[in-house]
C-alpha cells in the first residue's frame, strides 16, 4: 500500500509459501524500490536472478535481527550482505543484544553505532520496558534528497 502513495515507489512482499517465478516476473515487469523479504526468499532470488543488480541499494534495514540469526540465517544473511554494495546504511534492529548479533556487526556493518534504549524507572514506579513518551514520525520527500534526510 506504501508505494501506491508516493508515486514512482514500487513495493514488493516477497516470501517464502508463495512461486519464486511469480516474485521473478513481478520484479522484472514492475521494478521494485523497496523489498520486503525473508532472509531465505531474498537469498533465493538473488540465487535465480543473476542479473538482478542490488549494487544500488543504499540501505538495508533487518528488523528482528536477533531472531532472524537464532532461526538459522546466519549463512543466508552473511552470503546477502557479501551480494551487496559494501557502502550503504544498514540499519540492524534488534531487542536484545546476542553475541551472534555482534558477530554479525562486526562482519557486516562498517562504522557501526550502536543504541541502546533504557527506561529507568523513577522511585516507587513499575520498570517499564517501554518508553510512555516515544513518538515516531516520518517525512516525504523527493528521491534524491531522500539520503540527506536520513
Amino acid at each position: 500500500e506504501y508505494g501506491k502513495v508516493i508515486p514512482g515507489i514500487t513495493v514488493g512482499l516477497f516470501t517464502g509459501g508463495t512461486p519464486i517465478e511469480k516474485d521473478i516476473l513481478k520484479i522484472r515487469d514492475e521494478g521494485c524500490n523497496i523489498f520486503v523479504t525473508t532472509p531465505g526468499r531474498l537469498a533465493d532470488l538473488m540465487s535465480k536472478m543473476n542479473d538482478l543488480n542490488f549494487f544500488g541499494i543504499e540501505v538495508l534495514i533487518l528488523d528482528e535481527a536477533d531472531r532472524l540469526l537464532d532461526l538459522g540465517f546466519e549463512i543466508q544473511l552473511s552470503d546477502i550482505l557479501s551480494k551487496l554494495p559494501k557502502q550503504r546504511r544498514t540499519g540492524l534492529f534488534s531487542a536484545t543484544q546476542t553475541k551472534q548479533l555482534s558477530e554479525l556487526m562486526k562482519a557486516g556493518l562498517r562504522n557501526p553505532v550502536k543504541i541502546v534504549v533504557k527506561v529507568e524507572a523513577r522511585e516507587g514506579a513499575e520498570l517499564q520496558s517501554i518508553p510512555t513518551l516515544l513518538d515516531n514520525f516520518f517525512i516525504v520527500c523527493r528521491v534524491d534528497h531522500k539520503i540527506s534526510q536520513l
